[in-house]
């Protein structure tokens, strides 16, 4: 019996590549269309997709179907943290779940670099979580599908005195 592929997410650049390959594959059919020549083959590599010696499963990439929005939160960085004293205690929350979280001072840049598909407009919240009392709220924005194809993004928060950007970038297919 032979083994199941691992699946696994693919990485944004994974996916930019994807969506470069079926451009381009367009490009060539539109032009052969033009010409009156005959559509030449195209091979979309999708790396993730198998394992080495395997036909690779067909993606929704491939199959010129739509995918799903999907936002990745690439990084913050700290220009100011909130008005009480020290570090701030940083927390990341996309739908209800932790996407990051991690002391910041001024002057810090720290990587998140998570990916998560969403199907309608979605609040990212940011905030400073405090031991004892209510967490501050440093911001929050909405990622939307009309974002999609707009390149990196930065969210810019300033709540209860402090200063962070939020760096990110929406795509997929509306």
């Amino acid at each position: 019996m032979a083994a199941t592929p691992e699946r696994r997410r693919p990485a944004s650049s994974e996916l930019a590549a994807c969506a470069v390959s079926l451009a381009g594959w367009r490009k060539q059919q539109d032009h052969a269309a033009v010409s009156g020549r005959a559509p030449a083959h195209f091979n979309i590599e999708v790396p993730w997709a198998s394992q080495p010696g395997e036909a690779p499963a067909k993606s929704a990439c491939q199959q010129g179907r739509s995918m799903a929005p999907y936002v990745l939160l690439k990084s913050i960085k700290c220009y100011e943290t909130t008005s009480g004293a020290g570090a701030d205690d940083v927390v990341v929350v996309f739908r209800g779940e932790l996407m990051f979280r991690s002391e910041m001072k001024g002057g810090r840049h720290r990587n998140i670099d998570k990916l998560r598909n969403f199907t309608s407009p979605e609040k990212v919240w940011v905030n400073e979580a405090d031991s004892g009392s209510s967490d501050d709220l440093i911001g929050s924005f909405f990622v939307t599908s009309a974002q999609i194809g707009s390149g990196e993004q930065v969210a810019t928060l300033m709540g209860d005195g402090s200063h962070y950007d939020l760096f990110f970038e929406v795509g997929g297919s509306p």
